[in-house]
């Protein structure tokens, strides 16, 4: 039974809803090549030479997103690049929520997926691990057209559910793309740090 006045949750994906994937090389790497494709009309030492002077040792989706918006390069190239090739992460040891759980979340709940991954990824993983993602009313993934936080996409899921900000709960492992946006909406945020929780878990 419910606890409190929540009436929808939203979950980021990635780190959220599956977790334990060891991101640091390989994501890097990833996301430097596809960078790379984004600036293809660059020569290779035009190409170091721009990630130097922006200081881009180590990569990361945000790093990459906020890269593109300072240097007035094309977005749409940075999510063709994610949307046709998927990076290849050992998910062997990862775990993820069951959709046992899921059900429990959505009998009292309305549920929604807000992610800055592709919807390649979150398909390819979400059969990786069998989550259910029809007990979502919906996958959303950020064109980065409203950046790198997801605020937009909590006040479009506000207006269109009707609810107030407050009825909003907001589960992440980004506090700066995930939480801090909701909290500043007047939403309740959770910090996940594995997909090892429970409804129960977390007080709902």
């Amino acid at each position: 039974m419910k606890k409190n006045n929540v009436k929808v949750i939203i979950f980021d994906f990635d780190n959220t809803l599956y977790s334990g994937v060891d991101w640091t090389t390989t994501w890097s790497e990833y996301c430097k090549q596809g960078l790379r494709q984004v600036m293809k009309d660059y020569t290779d030492d035009e190409f170091e030479e721009c990630l130097k002077k922006n200081e881009m040792d180590v990569f990361s989706n945000r790093k990459v997103v906020n890269f593109i918006c300072k240097n007035n390069l094309n977005m749409k190239e940075w999510l063709k690049y994610r949307t046709e090739t998927l990076c290849e992460l050992d998910l062997s040891k990862a775990i993820s929520i069951s959709n046992e759980e899921l059900k429990k979340f959505k009998k009292d709940y309305k549920l929604y997926i807000v992610s800055n991954s592709v919807m390649s990824n979150i398909l390819s993983v979400a059969k990786y691990f069998d989550i259910d993602l029809s007990l979502f009313e919906e996958v959303l993934t950020n064109d980065y057209t409203h950046g790198v936080d997801k605020r937009f996409y909590y006040e479009q899921i506000i207006k269109k559910e009707k609810i107030s900000p407050a009825e909003l709960l907001v589960l992440g492992d980004d506090k700066f793309t995930d939480l801090i946006p909701a909290e500043e909406l007047g939403a309740k945020t959770i910090y996940i740090t594995t997909a090892d929780y429970t409804r129960k878990s977390l007080g709902l």
